[in-house]
C-alpha cells in the first residue's frame, strides 16, 4: 500500500475516538443545546478538525520521505533484509 494513502487511512481511522474524547473533554459543548445531534457533531468535527489533520499528515510524510528522503516501515524493512543477506554465512 502506497504510503500516503496508509497516512490518510491511519488518520481518518482515529477520528471517531478524537471527537469522542473532544467531546468527553468539552465542558462548554456540553452545557450548550443539541445543534444536529451526535451525527451532526461528528460530521463537523471531520470536516473541520479531521480534514486539516490529513491535510497535514500528508503534507509532513511526503516531504519527508518524498522530500527529505526518509524510508518508510516497508522501505525499512527491504534495506533490513538486504543487510541480512549480505551477512556472512555460517
Amino acid at each position: 500500500m502506497h504510503y500516503l494513502i496508509a497516512t490518510g487511512l491511519a488518520v481518518e481511522v482515529r477520528g471517531p475516538p478524537q471527537f469522542h474524547l473532544a467531546r468527553a473533554m468539552d465542558v462548554a459543548g456540553s452545557a450548550g443545546g443539541d445543534s444536529g445531534g451526535a451525527l451532526g457533531r461528528l460530521v463537523r468535527f471531520n470536516l473541520t478538525a479531521g480534514a486539516l489533520s490529513i491535510a497535514n499528515n500528508l503534507a509532513l510524510m511526503a516531504l519527508l520521505v518524498g522530500g527529505l528522503g526518509a524510508h518508510t516501515a516497508s522501505q525499512s524493512r527491504e534495506h533490513s533484509l538486504e543487510f541480512v543477506d549480505q551477512l556472512p554465512g555460517e
